[in-house]
């Protein structure tokens, strides 16, 4: 059981199959898991409340304000009420990172807490979709080009990172989507090294 690291999981009115099974995955696995509902609504809020019950330390916000703003909620929350922990892992909550992956970044940030982790996607596979593969070559090419940062995925919701980043990551502009292409940003600008 892993004690070091925290799992953080943003969820806004995610499929509470998909959801649940994949907790009990990560909860057979790590001790320490946030979950934030990002404003999910009335219907979703048993389903929270169950979450809740099955010992996730939960967090909500009452009305959606980005995966942004819930990701600093949970990095802050981390911050304040985990001591111990070298660090968090960002996860999304549809099921997409395996407990396997999760645990592989871990495994890196431990040897590394002041870098930023990124898990990777294999988007060669039969599966995915032709829009997918061209949005994250598109992707990669920009940051190379502009920004100066070889990434292979660049919109990969699982990042692993130790306190220091998570205070630096604190200040990083954005409460969407392009948050987590600030972080990558932030990187370069605050000389993080990142993997």
């Amino acid at each position: 059981m892993e004690k070091d690291v925290v799992i953080v999981i943003p969820a806004y009115q995610p499929n509470e199959k998909i959801m649940a099974e994949f907790m009990a995955e990560v909860k057979e696995n790590f001790e320490h898991i946030v979950i934030v509902d990002d404003g999910s609504g009335e219907e979703q809020a048993p389903f929270f409340k169950h979450m809740k019950e099955e010992g996730f330390d939960l967090l909500i916000h009452n009305v959606n304000q980005g995966k942004g703003r819930a990701l600093k909620t949970a990095i802050n929350h981390v911050l304040n009420n985990y001591p111990d922990a070298i660090g968090m892992v960002a996860a999304d909550c549809d099921g997409q990172h395996c407990v396997k992956d999760i645990l592989k970044v871990v495994e890196r940030l431990k040897e590394k807490p002041d870098s930023l982790v990124i898990g990777c996607r294999d988007f060669d596979k039969e599966n995915v979709p032709l829009r997918s593969q061209f949005g994250n070559k598109m992707t990669r090419g920009i940051f190379a080009s502009f920004v100066g940062l070889k990434i292979t995925d660049t919109q990969s919701g699982l990042r692993a990172f130790g306190k220091d980043v998570m205070r630096a990551f604190m200040k990083v502009a954005g409460e969407r989507y392009e948050y987590e292409t600030n972080m990558l940003i932030a990187c370069k600008e605050k000389d993080i090294n990142y993997e």
